[in-house]
């Protein structure tokens, strides 16, 4: 990444970007985030208020490079999507 994105996203509000969007969110955090603090996420649930779903990640770090948190994040998102559509199948690609 160039340092001139790296200063653009740092001037960024992205709190404030994110105030528009009215709809359910699945927020998933490592627990150890080095980049990220945990506590940072703050602002988006006081934004989405019940609309928010936290989920944190025992353990994990940013990039959640192991194959163990990279699964949770999978299985978090899986269930999320399925609770909020129902079922996946029919949007499975045949033949």
């Amino acid at each position: 990444m160039s340092s001139e994105f790296l200063s653009q996203v740092r001037k960024t509000d992205i709190v404030r970007q994110a105030e528009g969007y009215g709809k359910e969110v699945l927020i998933i955090h490592g627990e150890l985030d080095e980049k990220v603090p945990v506590y940072a996420v703050g602002p988006y649930l006081d934004l989405y208020g019940e609309k928010a779903r936290l989920e944190i990640i025992k353990g994990a770090n940013h990039q959640f490079t192991s194959v163990e948190w990279k699964n949770r994040v999978y299985e978090l998102s899986i269930d999320y999507i399925k609770e909020k559509v129902g079922s996946t199948e029919k949007y499975l690609l045949e033949d």
